[in-house]
């Protein structure tokens, strides 16, 4: 159906045609527009689809990421529980270690009272025993001499004394105390008298003490007070006492055994050029002049002093032939025979010939067997000794 199409509205770029081109164009134009539209409405239906895609694809991911940070977030929680309970374990073994502490420290306070205490008392008895000292080692008076003398006799006999200066004619009685009594003992060799032509010289010569033993008591025990000592005697009195005195009978001397002197360990070694012959008749000399405990060293001394240490092997192999032996723990080899032994081992192992010994070989194991007999002997007075 045509559409009819007036001048008044032909849009202005169709003036001038007819109305049926006019017409034509006009639906060409619209037939365009409709196609655009179309067009238009396709690719915005397909960018919402597009959007809508997009949409969800993000929230999924939002979800996702969601659901990550609320993992990470319960780790956390976990983690800070896990902590929070290990922190209430330190806080408890924290307030036990504090409890310690505290309990250490008061110790530690009674500890040092306590040792103050006794550094307190160290002290007090130190001072006590340095006065007991000072008081022991004062000059005692004449009555301690007097009582000394009488206990004794003339004859080079031991006494008490306290102290060297006692002969002195002053009469200063001795201080005892209460808390700390000290008491002060020296031995004397003798005591020497000697008589003038008008009677008894007052001059009489007491020997110096040689040992002073001092025994001083630091008790705190009370103790009664002492009756005074009677007024000393003048030494004079005391030396005629001592001469009236009936004489003591001489103990009994015990019969003791005399320490057997032994004579310093002898040091021998083969010199360099020096025979195994002059190597023997040197320790020889010195064998005759031994007891019986030092020639056992005194041997194996000597086969060690061999220069050549073969010759030493030799002598022992030859002695191990014929006497018991045993190896030490440090190597060394022990054989248990004499001195006679070792010239006989010699002989044999060839270390020296017969000149050192005297005649053939039956006179020269004569000759060793009279050694040994000889140094048996010799052994058997030691052992008395």
């Amino acid at each position: 159906m045509a559409v009819a199409v007036t001048q008044a509205n032909v849009p202005p770029h169709l003036a001038g045609l007819s109305s049926g081109a006019a017409t034509g164009v006009a639906n060409l134009i619209n037939m365009q527009f409709r196609k655009e539209h179309r067009t238009l409405y396709e690719l915005y239906q397909e960018l919402k689809k597009e959007v809508g895609a997009l949409h969800q694809s993000e929230t999924v991911d939002r979800l996702d990421e969601l659901v990550r940070r609320l993992d990470e977030a319960e780790t956390r929680v976990l983690r800070i529980e896990e902590l929070s309970k290990q922190l209430d374990v330190t806080d408890s073994k924290l307030k036990i270690l504090e409890d310690r502490m505290k309990e250490m420290v008061r110790t530690n306070e009674d500890y040092r009272t306590e040792v103050a205490d006794l550094k307190n008392k160290m002290g007090r008895l130190e001072k006590q025993f340095d006065d007991s000292l000072r008081r022991a080692d004062r000059p005692c008076g004449q009555s301690e001499i007097r009582d000394a003398a009488e206990e004794t006799s003339p004859e080079n006999t031991t006494m008490r004394e306290v102290d060297s200066s006692a002969a002195a004619e002053q009469t200063e009685p001795i201080e005892r105390s209460n808390s700390a009594p000290a008491f002060n003992v020296a031995v004397a060799t003798s005591l020497q008298v000697e008589p003038a032509q008008g009677g008894i010289n007052d001059s009489a010569t007491l020997e110096v003490p040689q040992e002073v033993y001092h025994f001083t008591s630091i008790t705190q025990d009370t103790q009664p007070n002492l009756p005074p000592h009677p007024s000393p005697l003048p030494i004079t009195q005391m030396i005629q006492a001592l001469q009236n005195s009936p004489p003591r009978p001489t103990p009994r001397p015990i019969n003791r055994k005399r320490p057997v002197r032994r004579a310093p360990k002898i040091h021998i070694s083969q010199a360099p050029g020096q025979s195994n012959a002059d190597y023997f008749s040197e320790g020889n000399a010195y064998m005759s002049q031994m007891t019986r405990g030092d020639k056992v060293g005194f041997i194996a001394t000597f086969i060690g002093g061999f220069r050549d240490r073969n010759n030493a092997e030799r002598l022992v192999k030859q002695l191990k032939k014929k006497f018991p032996s045993r190896t030490a723990k440090d190597g060394t080899v022990e054989v248990l025979c004499g001195w006679a032994d070792v010239e006989e081992g010699m002989r044999v192992a060839g270390l020296i010939g017969r000149e050192v010994g005297d005649g053939d070989d039956e006179e020269a194991g004569l000759q060793a067997k009279r050694r040994r007999i000889s140094s048996d002997g010799e052994e058997d007075e030691d052992d008395e000794l």
